[in-house]
């Protein structure tokens, strides 16, 4: 990304700061796009006692119910319960 960039505008300067300030300019565009922001969803029915271990144990307990209703099988049953 940044031998992509314009670097005319950091060498081209006489004065020190503007020439700092477009570097910084060209370091964070870069920046930036190599490094997106991403948004993380909270869903608003999470309660603040719901850990992320006990909905990973809410996921596999659902799994293992969905397989017993397909299978009826009692061992199925036995690891669903």
């Amino acid at each position: 990304m940044t031998e992509d960039a314009n670097w005319d505008s950091v060498y081209n300067h006489s004065d020190v700061n503007t020439a700092y300030n477009n570097f910084r300019f060209v370091v964070q565009k870069a920046f930036n796009a190599s490094f997106p922001l991403k948004t993380l969803l909270k869903w608003a029915k999470d309660k603040p006692w719901i850990t992320s271990a006990l909905k990973v144990s809410s996921n596999v307990k659902n799994s293992l119910y969905r397989k017993w209703l397909k299978t009826k099988s009692p061992i199925d049953e036995a690891k669903y319960k």
